[in-house]
């Protein structure tokens, strides 16, 4: 029974009963705590009513006998009442209580409000007009009632963070309740804290449940924040108003791929072991991939996000109250990072954009190679009447906010201004603050275009002081050490973009300012990348350098193409900045197989990035650069941006960090790399919104990638966007590499693979580069069914291996085949012989020639997505280009993407979920 739905009418009878007596006649029964009453605190217990005659009762700010609180027990009741000056008040009319007849309570005293929770259930909630501060705790009891285990416990708002920044060794405030918990390194050699962006986060491994908690019994009125990132199917979560492991609450979210479909999101109440799902909606998470949890939780409601999407929303939650917790079930792995709880009763206690401001490693602004990024001097420039300009632009809802330094004997002000015009610092909101010399008290006053909108004076209680002013919606709000203390709404917000700082007195260091906005995306990923989607690839903080692995960024690898993109679409004008490079070889020699390639894409629907502008800075084997829309090329060739003396002996690119920026503006974009411009488009038609990413391409071994020290967005408005779609693997990628086929038999004519039962060898092997194949009975050159060859996502090298084993392609040197192909479709033809591979031309075009040699091209071939038949003399081609053989063996065959394309990518073809047929496929005699 939820208490607040089960109202009952005032009674008269029960008042009459423990509070209209005679304050002598009940004086003697009150015991008193030692504690004055806080000006907020909780007082709990457990109230034992048994019978009709029993009766209790809880005081609290008791100054005499005329002025008190009281929470009343009685007869399966309870009520709440305020007594002044004599006069007695119901704070809410008398409810029924839960059945039995102990009650373990919680009494909860706010500056504005009276909550009381009886065994677990809301009971009632009451405004305070009027409440003195101090006064005593104390308990009565008539009849065969008690009241045991009273106690009061002084209340602060919540504040706790942990980014598991520790050894393994290590747990912190966090107390194991059931799994596996542990601290965990990033995977390099070396972990260092000095030198990484983010090495350690909690790591849990749940055959059942694994449940760890840290916090207080009294914690309530939260915002509670944390990321995670499973590993593997099952479900992972958060709990909430945790009170021992039998009671709790919790957000259980199941895999995309469990038998939960439709309601994966599921908030749990567990009373005395029992689980109830109150809610349960929504899809499943995609493993390996980082999310953030949102909890926001009341005394009445529950509303729960996933990367800022509502999940949840519940009413009257049990226990009000409790420790926090991160969970899984089921889940052989899962990482957590970054939490928070922080104190929230209403939207105004939404966390500033400020709280975001990344972590920068302290060792990396001390680089002469990474200031530029590191270093927030670079942040800001000189303007007009030494005004100090943000280079970013801040549009929607932004923040501004500093350190205030102890003044030392010297009247210093700052003033603190955004939305305004650049370089025109009067046309914002400006807060101005002056410090007095002594250090005692700080003046403060804000204004919107020069016209007052408030002022007051606080005492400062230490140094440095904290001072922020920001714009939430239509709402202005300034906080001093944490507090806010004005607040005023604007009816029609300014629009300017431009945050400025100017300072008397004392100077305010630039590692103590900060300027963030709610349309601003800035990641050091110092913090789990939770505004970021695997796209391609592994992704994670790892090594740089294979010849000093202690230093790590984030880097994504192992994939031909890497990709990465932003969670967030957005549409309008925008400005991405990337400090980037490549990632150094990590198994054998040290150097660099592929560099170049430091792309970036915009507007793209976060599937293809072919969909959207593409950027190449270095490409097309690091000979120039280029831009693609939607596939094809729409501005001429850079052949002068390009890299060069890409070793490991030249310092100048192999600690180098490139800054890679693309801008748009109304319908122009602009592509810069270390402040050259690159190419600008004039899109007649542009493509109105989108996601970013970040990608490369990488060598054929997977050894190389993408290493990302900061990435920064400004962008106008954030956009509809689709959910990401999982990436469609069969299995655990297999080698085949490893996988030998029987040889052909020398005295065979022929080799026929029609694919009538089976698909008869022919295989991606399941990787997340390559092809998915499958026998097809919806369609076939001949027979009843067919080769299907699907991409697994967008891109890579969509290789499938056909199930032919080694032959000599001199004596079955006819090769024939039908076919169904899109035109989207970009494969050719390749064969492998002695150890080297040779390309026919299918309709991935050219093979760029400084990849492997060609054979030809197939001829008459028609991309329709109609069957067609393709023939192919393997016999005299082969004799071409190695001349003089009697015999020559021929270990593989098969298709894939071109090598050294774009397509690879998924730009100009081979995007998501593409996929063609093959049937008929016969070697014949040359003769």
């Amino acid at each position: 029974m939820n208490g607040v739905t089960q109202l009952l009418p005032s009674v008269a009878a029960l008042l009459v009963c423990l509070v209209l007596v005679p304050a002598a006649a009940q004086q003697d029964k009150y015991v008193w705590q030692e504690e004055m009453c806080p000006r907020q605190f909780n007082v709990s217990g457990v109230a034992h009513v048994p019978d009709a005659a029993a009766k209790a009762q809880v005081i609290f700010n008791y100054t005499d006998e005329k002025n008190y609180f009281a929470i009343l027990f009685r007869d399966r009741e309870i009520a709440a009442i305020q007594v002044v000056r004599g006069k007695t008040t119901p704070l809410w009319p008398a409810r029924k209580l839960p059945s039995g007849s102990d009650f373990t309570f919680v009494i909860k005293v706010r500056k504005d409000r009276l909550t009381t929770v009886v065994n677990g259930n809301l009971m009632g909630i009451a405004a305070l007009k009027t409440r003195s501060v101090g006064g005593r705790v104390g308990k009565s009891a008539v009849g065969s009632a008690t009241v045991e285990q009273l106690r009061m416990q002084e209340v602060e708002p919540v504040y706790f963070t942990d980014d598991f920044m520790r050894t393994e060794e290590e747990s912190g405030e966090w107390k194991t309740v059931s799994g596996e918990w542990r601290t965990k390194s990033i995977e390099t050699a070396n972990p260092d804290p000095v030198r990484s962006a983010n090495p350690f986060s909690y790591y849990s491994i749940a055959k059942n449940k694994a449940i760890a908690v840290a916090g207080r019994w009294f914690w309530d009125s939260y915002l509670y924040r944390a990321s995670v990132k499973p590993e593997a199917p099952g479900a992972v979560g958060v709990v909430l108003y945790y009170q021992d492991p039998r009671n709790y609450v919790a957000f259980r979210w199941w895999s995309a791929d469990s038998s939960h479909t439709g309601r994966a999101r599921q908030v749990l109440y567990v009373r005395e072991g029992v689980e109830h799902v109150a809610s349960a909606t929504g899809s499943g998470y995609q493993a390996k991939q980082w999310y953030r949890f949102t909890v926001k939780a009341t005394d009445t409601q529950l509303r729960g996000f996933v990367d800022d999407e509502l999940a949840f929303a519940v009413e009257a939650p049990p226990f009000c109250g409790g420790k926090i917790g991160l969970y899984a079930e089921q889940c052989t792995g899962a990482a957590f990072d970054d939490v928070l709880c922080s104190h929230w009763e209403s939207p105004a206690d939404d966390p500033s954009p400020c709280l975001d401001a990344p972590r920068i490693t302290p060792q990396f602004a001390k680089e002469d190679t990474m200031k530029a990024w590191a270093n927030p001097d670079y942040d800001w420039q000189q303007g007009e009447d030494d005004w100090w300009w943000n280079r970013g632009e801040f549009w929607g809802d932004a923040a501004l906010a500093g350190d205030l330094p102890n003044p030392e004997g010297v009247t210093a002000t700052a003033a603190f201004t955004l939305h305004a015009v650049k370089g025109k610092p009067n046309s914002g909101y400006t807060l101005s603050t002056e410090s007095s010399a002594d250090g005692s008290a700080l003046v403060y006053s804000l204004a919107r275009q020069g016209t007052p909108l408030g002022k007051g004076k606080v005492a400062v209680g230490g140094w440095p002081a904290k001072v922020e002013v920001r714009r939430h919606e239509k709402m202005l709000l300034v906080s001093i050490a944490g507090d806010c203390v004005l607040s005023y709404v604007d009816s029609h917000p300014l629009s300017g973009t431009g945050s400025a700082l100017k300072t008397t007195g004392k100077r305010l260091p630039t590692q103590q300012i900060q300027a963030m906005g709610a349309c601003y995306l800035d990641d050091t990923f110092s913090s789990a990348p939770v505004n970021w989607w695997q796209g391609k690839g592994k992704w994670e903080v790892t090594s740089r350098w294979q010849c000093s692995p202690d230093w790590s960024w984030i880097a994504g690898w192992r994939s031909v193409a890497p990709i990465l993109w932003t969670k967030r679409a957005i549409s309008g004008d925008f400005t991405l900045e990337a400090y980037v490079c490549n990632k150094m070889e990590q198994d054998g020699p040290m150097g660099y197989t592929h560099p170049g390639d430091l792309n970036v894409t915009v507007c793209a629907d976060g599937r293809d990035l072919g969909s959207g502008y593409s950027f190449v800075y270095a490409g097309w084997n690091n000979t120039a650069s280029g831009m693609f829309r939607k596939g094809v090329e729409c501005a001429p060739r850079n052949t002068k941006a390009y890299l060069q003396n890409t070793n490991n002996r030249n310092m100048g690119f192999h600690r180098k960090w490139f800054v890679v920026r693309v801008e748009r503006r109304g319908n122009r974009l602009r592509h810069w790399v270390d402040d050259a411009l690159i190419s600008e488009f004039t899109d007649p038609s542009p493509i109105p919104s989108g996601r970013i990413a970040l990608w490369t391409i990488g060598n054929e071994q997977f050894t190389n990638g993408l290493v990302i020290a900061r990435a920064r967005l400004w962008y106008e408005r954030e956009a509809g966007k689709q959910p990401f779609p999982p990436n469609h693997i069969l299995a655990e990628a297999e080698e085949p590499w490893n996988d030998r086929r029987a040889p052909v038999a020398p005295d065979a004519s022929s080799v026929k693979h029609d694919f009538a039962t089976s698909t008869q060898g022919w295989s991606g092997y399941d990787r997340p580069d390559g092809a998915i194949v499958s026998l097809d009975t919806t369609t076939a050159a001949s027979g009843n069914s067919s080769l299907r060859i699907e991409n697994t996502g967008t891109g890579g090298d969509l290789t499938v291996w056909s199930g032919v084993g080694p032959f000599d392609g001199l004596k079955l040197g006819k090769l024939r085949f039908a076919y169904r192909i899109p035109a989207e479709v970009k494969v050719n033809l390749f064969l492998q012989v002695e150890g080297r591979y040779y390309a026919f031309e299918f309709t991935g075009g050219l093979q760029p020639p400084e990849t492997c040699p060609s054979l030809g091209k197939i001829e008459k071939v028609q991309a329709d997505n109609q069957w067609r038949r393709a023939e192919v003399d393997l016999g005299s081609a082969l004799r071409r280009a190695l001349p003089g053989r009697n015999s020559l063996q021929v270990d593989r065959i098969c298709f894939s993407a071109p090598l050294a394309t774009y397509y690879r990518a998924g730009i100009g073809g081979n995007g998501w979920g593409t996929k063609w047929y093959l049937d008929d496929f016969e070697l014949t005699s040359a003769k």
